[in-house]
């Protein structure tokens, strides 16, 4: 086999795996000669020889004697070059290599304008009818500050926020965002200016709102064009789409090779518009990258890349199943149409791993560094999992790992879905010690809700629910005071206010039975009444008399005497009257003869020192919380799809533990603290926190409630069904209380004097 000979420019992550897979896709039979501007050590590892310049001009590379001399003796043994970087675009790199006859992956110089200008790519589409791809924009070059002024307040009374962009390379960065980065103009005049009395090189344009993504397209001069998958990319610093703007913290494909908000007719629209482009670029070899936004169901184009995204570039050839030295021959040979462009159908994410002062502090890490808060280093098995991790602005001293200034390592998944994808990768980073930050949300937007997957979907209840107000709206009359949707209904009887409502065990049922047979049924009726009384009391309501209904398939009078036992037992605890039920035997109705269907019907009175709950809630009131006991009656559907056995069950009690009864808790409180110290109370039930604290709190309120995520310790069991499971944090809050079983809202006032007393079982969740 003979050797084949390929030149790569570059030193990122993007490059090292171009090396890496280059490498694997010949067997090792290729010399790989690498031009770099950091010293990367893995990149290193796969090149032969290693040319180290001080930067991307060409001017540099062409002054450099080392690199003359190879390229003098060797350039008619090349088989191709690689461009990485959009630097050596800009400076010709591709029109050198072409000019000595070494073709290349890149387009030469003024081609590539269309991404080392954003100005001239705007005027492209214009001049080529292409204007329907563009946002709205505007080019200030040269303009005075008076002008610039009036045409930005202008434009933003017109459009709304608008986005300034300096329209040469800026690696990322040179994009700042209205109601994002900058509020008022008087914030980014510098930025458009830097120091000089006429505007910079910039365009105006109006910002978009959407869902932004990418997609490359293979291209070689004779007009045949291959489409690489949609990639997601996350620009943004910090978690929440928050911070600076970056080269990326990470990105992703959904299996199926595709992107869940994009459509196949969205998919053809923007392999057209790649197409219609690239036909008006005579001569074009290499990458041409698409950066869309999809906004109220249009596709427009953010702007171009002649070049493989970093990471895009990574994920996208990564799920590419074919040889990629033949791939990158054949564009260059002219003869890409005899390559068959294949996928793996898994889905593929990725995030960077990056110093804490990246994109936040100026902060130049040379090879020399010698803090220690800079060393990185790997524990485990380093073979293992080095196959989805690769370097990037790392340094090495023969010794020691150093993080550079830039982006450190990449760390990806290749699973099944994004889920396992996220796992995969949350996994892998926990054998990267040292000084390192990286975002922990990518990819959690597109999971699907577990909850959903189990075939409960909390979106469908709600959208029932909203179908069928206005027909029990219908029958309300002056007595009913609560509304729509609370916990419990209120209606006015003399001078009295009843309180009501209806409530189920749900799977709790099958989960508990299915583990402990007919004893189960003693804990499920303690579940069902625990359950009913705290409905009522967060509307203030004492319990006065229970109804229970037990429906099975097959009647077990032992099953039903543990039911009402249990029942009973709680009843007498908190005076409540066991005034009568209904059971309910009907063969062949249910699916399992031994299933059951538990539900309890309670009435209580209104409790007049709760007069004025719920009413008087305002900002910088304070949340606070008592410990639940376990899921209580909510989420089993899930927990049951775990298939969890009975030995596991038995190391985790609080899955069945239960529903605890916050009644006593509640009125010790008022005793003690006066009647007025409760302002808000709410039970964490079905749809987890905020759904249930999105009841009780003003909206205004609840939009910018002070509850840190991060903040919330979770039980043991919570971090139980996560470790067994797919499932998020934040996902996991969506479905279960975590161990928030009942909230209360206090003054501030109040909370201070609680915080005194240690004697209480309240724990801070948040304030408003």
């Amino acid at each position: 086999m003979s050797v084949k000979k390929v030149i790569l420019i570059g030193s990122g992550v993007r490059e090292t795996y171009l090396a890496k897979r280059l490498f694997i896709d010949t067997n090792g039979q290729i010399a790989i000669t690498v031009i770099l501007t950091k010293r990367n050590p893995e990149i290193s590892s796969y090149a032969k020889n290693v040319f180290l310049i001080n930067d991307f001009t060409l001017e540099t590379f062409l002054s450099n004697k080392n690199v003359e001399v190879f390229i003098n003796k060797n350039f008619k043994d090349i088989d191709f070059a690689v461009i990485g970087p959009e630097l050596p675009l800009q400076q010709g790199f591709a029109d050198f290599f072409e000019s000595i006859g070494i073709k290349t992956i890149g387009p030469k110089m003024g081609l590539a304008k269309l991404e080392t200008s954003k100005l001239f790519c705007r005027e492209f589409l214009r001049v080529n009818n292409l204007s329907k791809l563009s946002p709205m924009w505007c080019d200030i070059k040269d303009m005075e500050r008076k002008k610039v002024s009036n045409i930005f307040n202008n434009l933003s009374s017109k459009y709304g926020n608008i986005v300034v962009k300096k329209t040469g390379l800026c690696g990322g960065k040179g994009v700042k965002v209205q109601g994002v980065d900058f509020t008022q103009y008087s914030e980014i005049e510098e930025f458009i200016f830097n120091g000089e009395e006429k505007a910079g090189d910039i365009i105006f344009e109006e910002r978009l709102l959407g869902k932004e993504f990418s997609m490359m397209s293979l291209y070689n001069p004779n007009g045949v064009i291959y489409h690489l998958p949609p990639v997601k990319d996350y620009k943004r610093r910090f978690n929440g789409n928050s911070g600076p703007n970056t080269g990326s913290m990470g990105a992703l494909v959904d299996k199926n090779n595709t992107l869940d908000f994009l459509s196949q007719d969205d998919l053809n629209l923007v392999k057209k518009y790649n197409k219609e482009i690239l036909s008006h670029l005579h001569g074009y070899r290499g990458v041409f990258y698409g950066s869309y936004i999809k906004t109220n169901g249009v596709i427009k184009l953010i702007e171009v890349n002649c070049r493989f995204g970093d990471p895009e570039g990574v994920l996208a050839l990564e799920l590419f199943t074919g040889n990629l030295y033949e791939l990158f021959s054949s564009i260059c040979s002219n003869s890409i149409d005899r390559i068959p462009l294949q996928f793996s159908k898994n889905a593929i994410l990725g995030i960077y791993m990056v110093p804490k002062e990246y994109a936040v502090e100026s902060a130049d890490i040379g090879e020399s560094a010698g803090s220690l808060r800079n060393v990185i280093y790997f524990t485990g098995d380093y073979d293992r999992y080095m196959d989805n991790m690769i370097m990037g602005d790392v340094r090495f001293n023969g010794e020691t790992y150093f993080t550079g200034s830039s982006r450190t390592l990449f760390v990806y998944g290749t699973e099944n879905s994004l889920s396992n994808c996220i796992n995969k990768v949350n996994g892998l980073v926990k054998f990267v010690g040292g000084s390192l930050d990286y975002r922990t949300d990518i990819g959690n937007e597109f999971i699907q809700d577990s909850y959903e997957s189990c075939g409960v979907s909390v979106d469908r209840a709600n959208q029932a629910l909203a179908l069928i107000k206005s027909d029990i709206v219908s029958t309300y009359n002056k007595n009913v005071t609560s509304e729509y949707g609370a916990f419990s209904g209120e209606y006015k009887l003399g001078n009295e206010t009843l309180l009501a409502s209806i409530d189920g065990v749900g799977t709790k049922s099958k989960f508990v039975t299915d583990l402990l047979g007919e004893e189960g049924y003693l804990t499920l009726g303690i579940d069902l009444i625990n359950h009913s009384i705290n409905d009522i009391l967060v509307q203030g309501g004492k319990p006065l008399f229970f109804l229970d209904y037990f429906g099975t398939g097959h009647l077990n009078a032992i099953e039903l005497r543990n039911f009402v036992c249990g029942i009973a037992h709680e009843c007498k605890k908190h005076d409540v009257v066991l005034i009568g039920g209904e059971t309910a035997e009907m063969p062949g109705f249910y699916k399992h003869e031994s299933s059951s269907e538990l539900v309890g019907c309670i009435v209580g009175v209104k409790d007049k020192r709760f007069h004025a709950l719920n009413k008087n809630i305002e900002s910088g009131d304070v949340l606070v919380y008592i410990d639940s006991s376990g899921p209580h009656t909510n989420g089993y559907s899930f927990i049951r799809k775990l298939n969890l056995s009975e030995h596991i069950v038995a190391e985790v009690p609080e899955l069945i533990a239960p529903h605890r009864c916050y009644y006593k808790e509640v009125m010790d409180l008022l005793e003690k603290y006066g009647n007025g110290f409760i302002k808000g109370m709410c039970h964490i039930t079905g749809g987890g926190l905020f759904e249930n604290l999105k009841r009780i709190i003003p909206d205004n309120l609840f939009k910018t409630m002070d509850i840190k995520l991060n903040d919330i310790e979770l039980p043991i069991w919570a971090e139980f069904l996560m470790d067994c499971s797919e499932i998020t944090k934040k996902e996991l809050l969506k479905i279960f209380n975590c161990g928030i079983g009942y909230v209360l809202i206090i003054s501030p006032e109040d909370y201070a004097r609680i915080i005194e007393d240690e004697n209480n079982d309240l724990t801070y969740l948040g304030k408003l």
